[in-house]
């Protein structure tokens, strides 16, 4: 929470783009709730927070191969099942990919793949929560919230192609 001009901020969206990846980013108390793929480009505005402008950057040298782990505060709320999901999906390392099976092996469930599946459909925070790293167990390109294209350009950022 802030002002700016007179106003209170309690939330503030974000609209983020660079290249063909588009994101809505929700924080608040100085902490992302939630980001989004949307089809929507920036607008150009500036940002009004400190928070917004910290955001900003960190993606901004994400996108731009410089920074390797985000160090942004961020909540979400999740069924236990998720979360742990969630969590595991952190230790994947900076171009670094596994499996749906692998990740369902890794949390002890290795039947659990398709609920895997689902989790990580509906991971509030794609990108802080790398869920674009996990592959088909043939390490085919499979379903993601921002789309193959989408994840095709995340993978291929973290193996040095750049944005």
């Amino acid at each position: 929470m802030g002002t700016h001009q007179g106003f209170e901020i309690m939330d503030e969206e974000l609209l983020y783009s660079k290249n063909n990846i588009c994101l809505s980013i929700l924080h608040r108390d100085g902490c992302i709730q939630r980001i989004r793929f949307t089809s929507v480009h920036k607008s150009g505005s500036i940002p009004c927070s400190k928070q917004a402008e910290r955001i900003i950057r960190e993606f901004d040298e994400y996108f731009a191969g410089k920074r390797f782990e985000f160090e942004l505060d961020y909540r979400f709320e999740t069924g236990s099942f998720q979360k742990e999901i969630l969590l595991e999906l952190l230790k994947i390392p900076y171009a670094g990919t596994i499996s749906y099976t692998e990740l369902a092996r890794r949390i002890g469930n290795p039947k659990a793949i398709r609920a895997v599946a689902n989790a990580l459909a509906t991971n509030p925070l794609p990108i802080l929560i790398p869920c674009h790293r996990v592959l088909g167990k043939d390490g085919a390109l499979k379903g993601y919230a921002g789309g193959i294209v989408a994840k095709r350009q995340l993978l291929e950022l973290e193996k040095g192609a750049g944005l």
